[in-house]
């Protein structure tokens, strides 16, 4: 009798197990904790951020044309905690692919320069919490991870 149970359950749990979607488990990023300042703690095999650079990144309020957009501005901490700026980037988030914001970074110029640069580079936030972040690279062949901690001990004004 046990048998017989268990082979009407068996084909049961087969249809269950499988309908059962990875994509369902997938929580949308909450973009509004990108805002603040964050650390690179692993560049991925990229060299557009440094370990050890921290990115001030800020949200602008207008969101032109239905995106998400702001400004990154770069920097390192000497070791007294003094900030040495470095570069500017405007950001901007208009698509969402799988739950992953895809990320434009546009390079806007080093801030001790008076020759304007402008260069794109393109990632996708692939995890976003309250104290970490990580993006992936889009482009052809590898695609490396940068891995950001939140920087606690630096306001971001």
């Amino acid at each position: 009798m046990k048998k017989l149970l268990f082979l009407l359950i068996a084909p049961l749990l087969s249809f269950v197990l499988i309908g059962c979607d990875k994509d369902d488990d997938v929580k949308p990023i909450d973009l509004q904790l990108l805002e603040g300042v964050w650390e690179v703690v692993a560049e991925g095999d990229q060299d557009v951020f440094r370990i050890g650079c921290c990115l001030d990144i800020s949200t602008d309020p207008q969101n032109n044309f239905g995106s998400l957009s702001g400004n990154i501005t770069t920097f390192f901490l000497t070791a007294t905690d003094n900030k040495i700026y470095d570069k500017v980037y405007g950001w901007s988030i208009s698509e969402i692919e799988n739950h992953q914001p895809l990320l434009n970074v546009v390079f806007l110029g080093d801030l001790d320069s008076l020759d304007p640069s402008e260069s794109s580079v393109n990632y996708k936030i692939i995890k976003l919490n309250d104290t970490h972040m990580w993006w992936q690279l889009i482009a052809d062949g590898d695609t490396p991870i940068i891995m950001f901690k939140r920087h606690s001990g630096t306001s971001s004004n």
